[in-house]
């Protein structure tokens, strides 16, 4: 079994690796250490987020669901995974995954203010704004003090508020 220091050690080195361009040896060397052991899924969030950062959409949301699977509601792995899902063309598994994790725990911010964002680059801004609501009476009654909830939702009411300009600067048609 490989100690936790052990484990930093590697991702760290995986994550050398892929900043100097080697993303294939960078998930290589996380996928063998996985394989030793990797209960907590910190290898596999690991590898997803190493190709999320190549732009490898569809390989950083099979990597990042899994490593949720093994912690589910982990709020930063959820919004990756969705992240990634999304922008890989699969808006529809990322919502349903969303959906899921908001129901399972009802208290939780991170899925629903995450389904904002996902709503929001699709252009779906009044479901967006309803998400958004949700998401700050979850926040309301349970997380005051959660920095990554606030930070989520901080990130939506910024999002809501460009795509609100944004539609105020269109152009309107001209009656005559």
């Amino acid at each position: 079994m490989i100690h936790w220091r052990g484990t930093d050690r590697i991702i760290r080195k995986a994550y050398e690796q892929a900043a100097g361009g080697k993303v294939d040896d960078a998930v290589a060397i996380l996928r063998e250490s996985s394989r030793e052991s990797d209960p907590d899924g910190r290898y596999t969030e690991a590898i997803g987020m190493i190709l999320y950062q190549a732009g490898r959409w569809s390989e950083a949301a099979e990597c990042l669901l899994r490593a949720l699977q093994i912690k589910p509601g982990d709020a930063q792995r959820m919004f990756y995974y969705a992240s990634a899902s999304s922008r890989a063309g699969e808006w529809e598994k990322a919502l349903r995954i969303l959906e899921e994790e908001a129901h399972q725990d009802t208290s939780s911010v991170a899925p629903i203010a995450t389904k904002c964002l996902i709503l929001l680059e699709r252009g779906e801004t009044a479901a967006a704004r309803e998400a958004y609501k949700h998401a700050q009476l979850r926040f309301n009654s349970h997380h005051k003090q959660d920095a990554y909830a606030m930070g989520l939702l901080e990130q939506c009411a910024e999002s809501l508020s460009q795509a609100k300009n944004e539609t105020a600067t269109q152009p309107q048609p001209n009656p005559g």
